[in-house]
């Protein structure tokens, strides 16, 4: 499934706040732990690190702002051309492929928070010392040799490894914002 094309104009972008109040009252702030320890790996480090900036952004700006393109795309390290497949389009696109940004008006519409990592997320990070279920499928058996789901087993070590549990829901872990013009 393909997601739509952004709109991408040379120059800036204006950038609103995607309200969701499910995700807003249990997402995590882009600058948390958590989503250094389980979405980074799932975003990529550009995309990761856009997040992160708009979320300073927003800090100041909380009804949206305009968004210098080269500026930024220049701050992440990534090239300011224009076009569709120039690596600051594709993290523009990563954002809006996971559901944390759409397309809006003359714009993007970004959430403030991510949300929780899904099952299916979940089952697809890598286990804590490197190894693989063999099991596909979940088993609720306690014998010997008997794996419970790999998804849950893996978002459980993984969230006692990281301490993610005791994380808050938001909160800053970073106090730069974006640099001033």
């Amino acid at each position: 499934m393909s997601s739509p094309a952004l709109p991408l104009p040379f120059d800036s972008l204006i950038v609103y706040p995607w309200t969701d109040p499910v995700v807003d009252a249990v997402g995590h702030d882009p600058r948390s732990p958590y989503v250094e320890h389980f979405w980074l790996g799932i975003l990529g480090p550009s995309t990761t690190w856009l997040l992160r900036r708009l979320a300073a952004a927003f800090d100041v700006n909380p009804d949206g702002f305009e968004l210098d393109l080269p500026e930024t795309a220049g701050a992440l390290g990534l090239s300011a051309t224009s076009g569709r497949h120039s690596p600051f389009a594709r993290t523009l696109q990563r954002c809006v492929q996971f559901g944390l940004a759409q397309p809006h008006s003359r714009g993007l519409a970004v959430r403030r928070k991510l949300p929780p990592l899904s099952q299916r997320q979940l089952g697809r990070l890598p286990m804590p010392n490197g190894s693989r279920s063999t099991s596909t499928t979940p088993t609720t058996s306690s014998e010997p040799g008997s794996s419970p789901a790999p998804s849950r087993d893996c978002g459980r070590a993984l969230t006692r490894a990281t301490g993610a549990s005791d994380l808050p829901a938001s909160g800053p872990a970073s106090t730069t914002g974006p640099r001033a013009g």
